[in-house]
């Protein structure tokens, strides 16, 4: 029953063609095909047959294997060829490739059986970085392996790989952690890893009155609890403090009885025989000898003079 214009509350036909406008205010219902050639306006709700994946319910003109259809209630589904190509269903998780969750996530994402293929991809729209950001599970080019994660950055180009094997490879060898450390009691966490420079210092009996230096420079690396530390002390003054003498100006708190290493004492008094060893404790590193009898004392002052230098190490947890 061709018609060029329909004007009506409710319109029930097997069949509609019509070259002209078909304007309803309620309901049209076609249990044929339906054919405009121009406009369809509807103000009230337009009903389609669920449909199926080879033909869905609404589609285009010499391409009916192509469209969208409604697989399940509160589902939408799209088709391409006659193949589902993606799905929403009735929780609005999305699937592409697939008809269902596989891990029960939000998105999922399979990709297509072939060498070369990957299941998520994400692109820059820059033509000076027009490659994947992104990549996700991804079959290499030989078809032998997959890679569970690829990221891509300036210049395009893979920066961090993560490969079937769960082997993390950073293209550009850097692992950056916070400025302030996220603390694991895991055992098998590393949490942080930071280097830096710190001040070392003298003190004699706990005090450095008067004490002037040519060098006091210190280095560090933290590695998770762990701090490695080297430094070169040249006075060019002791001053007037007396006593004890304690390496002062550790750059993290320490566990009693790290461990201490000279690498050279200058202008330094020493008994022969005497043996000379360190330890930290809190925030300094004690120095002690040992005479050739066994006997453990304090490095004292009175060793020192002021041009006494020391280059060391040491090696202790936090």
């Amino acid at each position: 029953m061709p018609l060029s214009k329909i004007t009506s509350n409710s319109v029930s036909l097997t069949t509609l063609a019509t070259s002209g406008a078909v304007t309803l205010s309620n309901t049209l219902a076609v249990t044929g095909v339906a054919t405009l050639s121009s406009s369809l306006g509807v103000a009230g709700v337009t009903t389609f047959a669920a449909g199926t994946a080879a033909l869905p319910a609404i589609t285009t003109t010499g391409d009916t294997n192509t469209g969208l259809y409604f697989p399940a209630a509160d589902t939408i589904a799209f088709t391409n060829g006659g193949v589902e190509s993606m799905r929403i269903n009735s929780a609005g998780n999305t699937f592409i490739g697939a008809a269902s969750a596989v891990w029960d996530e939000r998105l999922g994402v399979r990709s297509v059986t072939g060498t070369g293929q990957v299941g998520l991809g994400i692109y820059s729209p820059s033509a000076t970085y027009a490659s994947s950001l992104i990549r996700v599970q991804s079959e290499n080019a030989t078809g032998t392996a997959y890679n569970l994660f690829e990221g891509r950055g300036t210049g395009g180009g893979v920066k961090i790989l993560i490969d079937g094997n769960g082997l993390v490879d950073l293209k550009n060898g850097q692992i950056k952690f916070p400025a302030a450390q996220n603390a694991s009691a895991d055992a098998n966490t590393l949490d942080d890893y930071e280097e830096g420079t710190w001040t070392p210092g003298f003190a004699f009996g706990g005090a450095s009155v008067g004490a002037t230096y040519s060098s006091q420079t210190g280095r560090y690396t933290k590695i998770g609890n762990v701090v490695v530390i080297s430094a070169i002390l040249s006075l060019t003054a002791k001053g007037s403090s007396t006593g004890a003498v304690t390496i002062t100006g550790l750059p993290f708190t320490a566990e009693n009885y790290g461990a201490f290493s000279i690498g050279q004492f200058f202008n330094f008094t020493y008994t022969s025989g005497n043996q000379i060893y360190g330890y930290t404790s809190a925030t300094i590193i004690q120095i002690q000898q040992t005479t050739s009898a066994g006997a453990l004392t304090n490095v004292d002052s009175t060793q020192f003079t002021n041009i006494t230098q020391i280059i060391f190490s040491a090696t202790y947890r936090i």
